[in-house]
């Protein structure tokens, strides 16, 4: 009898791969870690050292705090240039493990297309700095994988458990949030249209459809009222007015911010993993095609791309 191949050696391996890249490069990421790691060691100082007189640390929960903590503890007890090779490891293995679990959670056997999270894990916003942003992402992956299994319980406990989850993710980066709601309210939209075509009668006069609702609702009240309390919590002090000023990007900017999971250094190497990306979309599309249909994540990233270009 023929064996069959297990992927996930060969995920993990190649996630291994992108970790040694990290453990042997001399500053990894660029840019915004730099700013980062001296945050990380201000507010250990705030904390455990010496403060200087002009530095104020407020614990507010905001969409990066939690990451924070992280790098905190990890400056405190490790020299800075090891601290920073740990959170540099979890922003870039976020994604891809995300990836990887929520593909095992939804379908084990197509879990193996994971590596292709594995190519993304030096995408542009990476590599830049932006680290909040991209655990952020990798944690709502996850916490889908999670809450897949779960996603009809309607037990208080479960409830309370996935909206903690949630605000965890929040606390990393707002984008995770959002791309958790926008999964769970489309699921259980879905729910209710597919009740609406197998039942009979009125909705309002049916329980199961509105139970369902109370996964979604408690995520939805708990991230909320997190984002009401920092704002309440928020320091009183002087913001200039075109800080208070809201970012559009024009539609041609948004556009060619598509590509930016692809770009690290140049057009060229941008083609190259633009190349390499749309060749393993072919691949999972060819492979796929009997079973393609519009299911629960088409439609999210369908609605994210609305709201992305939207704002």
């Amino acid at each position: 009898m023929k064996r069959k191949f297990n992927p996930d050696w060969l995920f993990f391996s190649a996630l291994f791969a992108n970790v040694c890249v990290i453990l042997t490069g001399r500053q990894f990421p660029f840019a915004d870690m730099v700013n980062h790691l001296a945050r990380f060691r201000l507010m250990d100082q705030y904390w455990f050292g010496q403060p200087p007189a002009y530095l104020r640390v407020d614990l507010i929960p905001t969409a990066y705090i939690g990451l924070d903590f992280v790098g905190v503890a990890a400056e405190h007890f490790f020299p800075t240039e090891v601290a920073m090779r740990i959170i540099a490891v979890l922003c870039m293995a976020a994604l891809p493990m995300g990836a990887w679990l929520l593909l095992r959670a939804v379908n084990p056997d197509s879990r193996g297309w994971a590596l292709v999270g594995v190519l993304l894990g030096f995408h542009w916003c990476y590599l830049f700095g932006f680290i909040h942003y991209s655990l952020g992402i990798g944690l709502a992956l996850m916490w889908l994988a999670w809450w897949w299994p779960r996603r009809e319980k309607r037990e208080w406990h479960a409830v309370a458990v996935a909206a903690v989850l949630a605000c965890g993710v929040y606390l990393v980066h707002l984008a995770g949030a959002v791309v958790v709601l926008v999964v769970i309210w489309l699921d259980w939209g879905m729910a209710v249209v597919k009740f609406a075509r197998e039942g009979t009668g009125s909705l309002l006069r049916r329980g199961p459809w509105l139970a369902r609702a109370a996964m979604p609702l408690g995520v939805t009240v708990g991230i909320v009222t997190l984002w009401w309390v920092a704002r309440l919590a928020a320091p009183s002090v002087y913001i200039p007015p075109f800080l208070e000023q809201v970012l559009y990007l024009p539609l041609w900017k948004k556009l060619t911010h598509l590509a930016s999971p692809f770009y690290t250094f140049g057009p060229l190497q941008a083609a190259v993993m633009t190349a390499g990306y749309l060749d393993c979309l072919g691949a999972v599309l060819l492979a796929m095609r009997r079973a393609l249909r519009v299911n629960l994540f088409a439609l999210s990233c369908g609605v994210l791309m609305l709201v992305y270009f939207a704002l």
